[in-house]
């Protein structure tokens, strides 16, 4: 699990991942979390290089947006549901 701060904005805020497969986001406050997706991990594709990019979005009350980008690597000890 990784987490995040949002700062600056005006709160309320809406959080968004561009891969829900290997992402899932939440967020509380200013504090947002991210977290394995729907397959139960950050399982990345070693065939198409072993890494991924996830961008993650943060939306504020006016329509102001943040994003970061993420980069998910394989450390090809595979695992649960990783081919």
């Amino acid at each position: 699990k990784f987490v995040l701060q949002v700062s600056g904005g005006s709160g309320v805020y809406n959080v968004f991942t561009s891969d829900l497969n290997i992402s899932k986001v939440s967020i509380s406050g200013s504090t947002v979390t991210i977290e394995p997706g729907s397959n139960a991990n950050f399982c990345v594709n070693t065939a198409v290089g072993g890494t991924a990019s996830v961008i993650i979005t943060v939306v504020d009350s006016l329509g102001g947006t943040a994003t970061t980008t993420m980069q998910i690597r394989d450390n090809g000890k595979g695992g649960a549901g990783c081919s």
